[in-house]
């Protein structure tokens, strides 16, 4: 039998000379790895190259543009940005300042799905006719999608790191609030170190095996639970009470036998409301 540290996390398969270090929270979310009196040393597991790159390599792009995600979602939640929707029934349009996005380059803001109409004539951009031939895309969807992908799998590698968790197949249910930054989550969930400034995590282990955590960097937050067998008691009852807290939430649901998986997939399209 291999031995779980001799194991890849991403694929389950045995590791061999082609392997390199693969960070528990990624590099670009905590400027490195600090060893800081009073904070988190995340560290790293050993992973196949081939796998840990799959996720920051230019086909997927799912870590290199995380910390643009996170900025993204801060940009898109700001309660003063203009939000137009009176030319068109069926599209709103965010109107967004380009001091806001000043971090982010032409090809980034196309890998989001934006569009640059500073230099459209006013007359012409109230024009349903003109809306009309814009590709529609919901603005949240790719960088809650990427955040998420990002954030759970960096606990599922703190779990395993830390507590050798790996289940025979991943079952994992998980949330986004954009909350209150000042709420004190020591006192509900228990005390625990940054792994940087703005970025923290709690966890926890249910009776059974569940893995629970939730991470919050400022006012963003994803909550993650990680079911060890079949029995999903816990992912319901972490919906539940969720939901009875903050009406209308969406509760999303990945299950697959590898972590690669989570590239490109869509938490949005994948529902555990029912």
């Amino acid at each position: 039998m291999v031995g779980i540290t001799r194991i890849c996390f991403l694929c389950g398969k045995p590791l061999d000379e082609n392997v390199n270090h693969d960070h528990v929270v990624q590099k670009q979310l905590i400027k490195g790895q600090p060893k800081k009196k009073g904070f988190e040393y995340g560290g790293y597991n050993l992973a196949h190259k081939s796998c840990n790159s799959k996720f920051g390599d230019k086909s997927s792009r799912v870590e290199s543009f995380g910390t643009k995600a996170l900025e993204l979602l801060r940009v898109l939640n700001d309660e003063s940005i203009h939000r137009i929707n009176k030319y068109d029934p069926e599209a709103e349009i965010f109107a967004i300042s380009e001091d806001s996005l000043k971090n982010f380059s032409k090809s980034d803001l196309e890998f989001f799905s934006f569009h640059d109409l500073r230099k459209i004539d006013y007359e012409k951009l109230r024009s349903p006719k003109y809306l009309k031939h814009l590709a529609k895309t919901n603005p949240f969807e790719k960088p809650i999608n990427i955040a998420i992908t990002v954030l759970v799998k960096s606990a599922a590698a703190y779990f395993f790191s830390r507590f050798g968790f790996f289940p025979e197949r991943w079952r994992i249910v998980t949330t986004t609030l954009w909350g209150d930054s000042s709420i004190d989550y020591d006192k509900i969930l228990g005390m625990t170190k940054p792994f940087d400034t703005n970025l923290k995590l709690w966890h926890g282990e249910y009776n059974n095996g569940d893995r629970f955590a939730a991470y919050k960097q400022e006012k963003f937050q994803v909550w993650i639970l990680f079911a060890k067998g079949n029995d999903l008691k816990n992912m319901y009852d972490l919906r539940d009470v969720l939901q009875k807290q903050w009406p209308g939430i969406g509760l999303y649901y990945f299950e697959a036998d590898t972590l690669i998986k989570l590239i490109d997939y869509d938490w949005s399209n994948h529902s555990l409301n029912n």
